[in-house]
């Protein structure tokens, strides 16, 4: 066990890659079923992020800060992918509600 209780795993996976589904399950059995899947299609891959807690309710809110000491062109570059996986997200945290009604 090399997480924290409140660590997160994140995996870059390539999106074609035959054992896609295989590695995204056995990743989501490891962690009791909390991870999230965020694909890139653009740029052939899916990032996995993976934790003990659940992940998309930690990752659907709220802005990610600028680090101290990046520019502000280079952190304006990634503000596309921040809102690619707060989009997939609240997806998450919507389906896991319809669910929960059901």
């Amino acid at each position: 066990r090399a997480l924290g209780p409140h660590g997160l795993l994140v995996a870059n996976l390539p999106s074609a890659h035959a054992a896609l589904a295989q590695q995204v399950e056995r990743m989501r059995r490891s962690f009791g079923g909390a991870a999230l899947v965020v694909d890139d299609a653009d740029q052939g891959n899916c990032i996995v992020f993976a934790g003990r807690q659940a992940v998309a309710t930690r990752l659907h809110g709220g802005t990610a800060r600028k680090p101290r000491g990046m520019d502000a062109p280079a952190w304006a570059t990634l503000q596309p992918a921040f809102a690619r996986i707060r989009a997939a997200a609240r997806a998450e945290v919507a389906a896991i509600a319809r669910d929960a009604l059901r």
